[in-house]
């Protein structure tokens, strides 16, 4: 089941885009394509903003990224990632100084 999520950029709701497995390391001169082989993969989930064209991937099957810590929102008292300018659920910007 695909998440919501809202884009930080323009704040309409993200189009999930696809659920593909990235190969991690690469080939070089010496050894060919064997270290990008042995490197194995991650698969990643994409959505798209069809309003501004913002891209995001997330780690397929998890909530939330293993190291992302959470905060609590001054405005709306959700929680969201700790590096998340904006609160996803009322649009708080932390940035924003007032």
């Amino acid at each position: 089941m695909d998440r919501d999520f809202i884009c930080l950029r323009c704040g309409k709701r993200m189009r999930f885009f696809s659920r593909d497995i990235y190969q991690q390391g690469q080939a070089n001169i010496l050894f060919g394509i064997l270290p990008h082989l042995l490197a194995g993969g991650v698969e990643l989930t994409a959505y798209v903003c069809p309003a501004c064209g913002k891209m995001e991937f997330y780690l397929s099957g998890q909530s939330a990224e293993p190291g992302i810590g959470q905060v609590k929102c001054p405005a709306c008292g959700s929680l969201h990632d700790c590096d998340d300018p904006k609160c996803p659920a009322c649009g708080y910007n932390k940035l924003d100084k007032k």
